[in-house]
C-alpha cells in the first residue's frame, strides 16, 4: 500500500522526536515475514535450481510473505524496528529453515494487554494520536531510566556499607573500645540516669 502522506508526516515525527527508536505506524497487510511453505498436509515445499559451476540440480525450500499480526484486518498498527533477537546460528537452532533469518531486524507490532496497539480498521493515524504515543514512550523510558540509576545508587550504598562493616571490624579489632584488650568484648551504653557507663564483658 502507498503510504499516505498523514502516516508519513506522523513516522516522521516519531523520527524527529525519537531519534534512534525506530518507531512508526505500519499497515497491517503489509506487514509481513517470510516464512516456508507448505503443501495441504504440512510438508515443506521445495523448488528446484541448477548450479552452474557444476550443472547439478539441487532443491531449494520455498518460501513465501504472510501476515505478521492476523488479528489484525486492513489496521493501522504501532510497530518498532527491532534486531535479530540472536544469532543466525541461534536462529537456525530454534526455527530451522521455517522462519528467514530476519538480517535487517525486524518491524514488530507493539504489544498492549488488549493485544496489539492497533487503530480501528481503515482509521488513519493522525499527529495528536503521534503525539500520545511519543509522551507515552518518553515517560516510560524516563521511569526506565529512573529505575536503573536507582539501582546503581543501591549498589554503591551497599558496597559502602560492606566496606564500612569490613573497616569497623578490622579498626574493633586493633584498638578495642574503651581500653578494652583483644579478645574482650566491650559494650557502650547510655542509662537512663543520664550518666555514661562501660561494662567490659569477656567473652571465652
Amino acid at each position: 500500500m502507498k503510504l499516505p502522506k498523514q502516516v508519513k508526516r506522523c513516522n516522521t515525527l516519531f523520527r524527529t522526536e525519537l531519534g534512534n527508536l525506530k518507531y512508526a505506524w505500519k499497515w497491517s497487510e503489509d506487514l509481513l515475514i517470510e516464512m516456508r511453505l507448505t503443501d495441504e498436509a504440512g510438508a515443506p515445499k521445495f523448488g528446484w535450481t541448477t548450479q552452474k559451476e557444476t550443472g547439478l540440480i539441487i532443491a531449494r525450500p520455498l518460501y513465501g510473505k504472510r501476515k505478521l499480526c492476523l488479528t489484525a484486518d486492513h489496521q493501522w498498527i504501532l510497530c518498532r524496528k527491532c534486531p535479530p533477537p540472536m544469532s543466525e546460528h541461534q536462529w537456525g537452532q530454534v526455527f530451522g529453515t521455517y522462519l528467514q533469518y530476519p538480517n535487517a531486524g525486524m518491524w514488530q507490532p507493539c504489544d498492549s494487554p488488549l493485544g496489539p496497539v492497533a487503530l480501528p480498521r481503515d482509521v488513519l493515524p493522525t499527529i495528536d494520536l503521534t503525539n500520545q504515543a511519543i509522551r507515552m514512550m518518553k515517560r516510560e523510558l524516563a521511569l526506565t531510566s529512573e529505575e536503573v540509576v536507582d539501582d546503581v545508587l543501591a549498589q554503591q550504598d551497599k558496597r559502602k556499607k560492606a566496606n564500612w562493616d569490613s573497616s569497623y571490624e578490622c579498626f574493633k579489632d586493633a584498638a578495642p573500645a574503651f581500653g578494652g584488650v583483644p579478645g574482650w568484648k566491650t559494650h557502650f551504653s547510655i542509662g537512663g540516669t543520664g550518666k555514661n557507663r562501660v561494662n567490659n564483658e569477656r567473652t571465652l
